[in-house]
């Protein structure tokens, strides 16, 4: 098993690409939470997760099905609906004979330069839209997409991150906003909370009110990630890029400063109005980490450079043991290699930690850089770890299934990815399927799916 470490190509882009990045020698100016409207204080709400912050969403469900927003070629979108009793994929319109491609049906949306990502209650559905190039709003719909409303705007040059937490009453999102005032260009990077009926916004957590206690730090850049939120508390991490030295002789050196000088701090930001407080430091490539509902689970490195895996109860702040060494756990041969670059969090479900490990990479007959990623499911009470048999395969990468929502006893999961070739033969058009397993047949990698009839795929 081959792998690289990570480099300055990889960890300089995540500043970027996981929120808004500062530069502290740019003529940016940075907002604080003194600038917007009010502060928010956390009462005691429940908060759940409604959208994933990953990059790629392909839809959000709730008990009864699953809704996912498919773009057309002209640039307008349609409501896909999946209805878990019927294992069917509809519009989300009920007006008979609709073609489903104007402002008459329900499930069609007007063309939007940005993403549009759907997030759903069991009472409500809400539409992300985010765009550097239009104005980023919120929509809340019914749940048959029938009178929309918009709940929140943002001014142009503005972005929404595709994390979205839901109470009862307010929608907790990460906002990245810019201002420019002729001069001077004003940025922030916020947590906000936005209640749905009267569109007041108001900041639960700002990442220049944090880079504030840093005045007599320099930095190069710094960005936030809103993680998502346990029973007590939401979850941010935000990320500072330290002035590290290069050593121009030294590539590996360059690339220990930079690791070094790369400062992770995860937040913990409880719901019931206390302060939010750091829960876990480290330099790039110590942690990774993840929020589930039942705490915060991360991998670390040690000094003698072993791999164990923890779990953060946010209510206490303990930090409890669930493997001690995950090298020996996983692999009987080159456990060495294993970095914590090259382990994924992907879920988690009745009790069950799912995971993603980069176990193989080599180079296959035909040229390919081959990758095979394993599944594994740990028991967080019992410490029992299981290997998830269930994979698909495409773009020379082997995978476990993925699961793209939870409804009772049901994973909605990607069971099956097929790749062809496109109009160009340089291109490769990837089609995924969808399907219903129980949590049971799951993680015993029993591939008893029930397919969904679909309308459209996902690509």
């Amino acid at each position: 098993m081959q792998k690289k470490t990570a480099s300055i190509l990889l960890c300089m882009p995540f500043l970027f690409l996981c929120g808004c990045a500062v530069s502290a020698s740019s003529q940016v100016q940075a907002t604080t939470s003194k600038d917007l409207e009010t502060e928010y204080t956390l009462s005691g709400e429940s908060f759940q997760m409604i959208s994933s912050f990953d990059p790629t969403s392909y839809g959000s469900g709730n008990q009864k099905g699953f809704y996912s927003v498919f773009l057309n070629d002209d640039g307008s979108s349609n409501i896909m609906y999946t209805d878990y009793a019927t294992q069917t994929q509809v519009y989300l319109c009920a007006k008979p004979n609709c073609e489903h491609d104007s402002d008459a049906c329900t499930s069609w949306i007007a063309p939007f330069a940005g993403t549009i990502v759907p997030a759903a209650t069991e009472k409500d559905l809400f539409l992300i839209y985010s765009s550097r190039e239009e104005r980023p709003k919120i929509e809340r719909l019914e749940l048959n997409g029938e009178n929309p409303t918009t709940v929140f705007s943002l001014p142009d040059g503005a972005k929404i991150q595709n994390a979205v937490a839901a109470s009862d009453t307010t929608l907790i999102v990460q906002i990245e906003q810019y201002e420019n005032d002729g001069q001077n260009i004003k940025s922030n990077c916020y947590l906000a909370a936005i209640s749905w009926e009267t569109g007041k916004i108001s900041v639960v957590f700002s990442l220049n009110d944090e880079l504030e206690q840093l005045k007599n730090k320099k930095f190069q850049a710094s960005s936030m990630l809103f993680y998502g939120a346990t029973s007590d508390a939401l979850i941010v991490e935000t990320i500072v890029q330290f002035d590290y030295e290069v050593d121009m002789n030294d590539v590996d050196k360059s690339f220990e400063n930079l690791n070094k000088a790369l400062e992770h701090t995860v937040y913990k930001i409880p719901l019931d109005g206390s302060e939010p407080s750091p829960i876990l430091s480290y330099s790039n490539g110590q942690c990774v980490g993840r929020a589930f509902p039942d705490g915060f689970f991360y991998v670390e490195e040690s000094k003698n450079h072993t791999i164990s895996m923890k779990k953060i109860l946010t209510s206490t702040e303990e930090h409890q043991l669930l493997i001690e060494n995950l090298s020996e756990a996983l692999f009987t041969e080159n456990a060495e290699q294993l970095n914590v670059e090259d382990i994924v969090f992907r879920n988690y479900v009745d009790g069950h930690l799912l995971f993603n490990v980069l176990t193989d990479q080599y180079i296959s007959n035909n040229g390919n850089i081959e990758l095979v990623f394993s599944g594994f499911a740990i028991d967080v009470e019992t410490g029992v770890l299981k290997q998830i048999n269930l994979t698909n395969y495409y773009n020379a990468t082997t995978v476990p299934v993925d699961i793209i929502a939870k409804c009772g006893d049901d994973l909605l999961v990607f069971a099956d990815i097929t790749q062809s070739s496109g109009e160009n033969k340089n291109s490769r058009l990837i089609e995924r399927k969808i399907a219903l397993i129980t949590t049971e047949d799951y993680l015993d990698s029993k591939p008893n799916y029930r397919m969904i009839d679909t309308l459209r795929n996902f690509a």
